[in-house]
């Protein structure tokens, strides 16, 4: 596992989270929608998972295009490549 910090943007509505990750992609910031992780509770259920590095970027994106989103929570970044590995 490696132990960096992983960002989560907590939208609150679907099509928040959607028209964030357009911005984030369309500006060249790294993002994927993500199911929110049970430490970081959304309305919704949907989150972004970005680098942590980007915050205050994707902060005055969203900012510039008025989309709105519950909170930030940063939490260790939980990839395991040998997850899910049956052979």
């Amino acid at each position: 596992m490696v132990n960096a910090s992983a960002g989560f943007f907590a939208s609150g509505v679907f099509c928040n989270a959607l028209a964030l990750y357009a911005t984030l992609r369309s500006a060249g910031v790294g993002a994927r929608v993500s199911p929110t992780p049970r430490q970081a509770r959304s309305e919704c259920g949907s989150a972004l998972l970005v680098d942590c590095d980007d915050r205050t970027r994707i902060e005055s994106l969203a900012a510039a295009q008025g989309l709105a989103f519950q909170r930030i929570v940063e939490l260790e970044r939980q990839i395991d490549a040998s997850r899910d590995r049956f052979c």
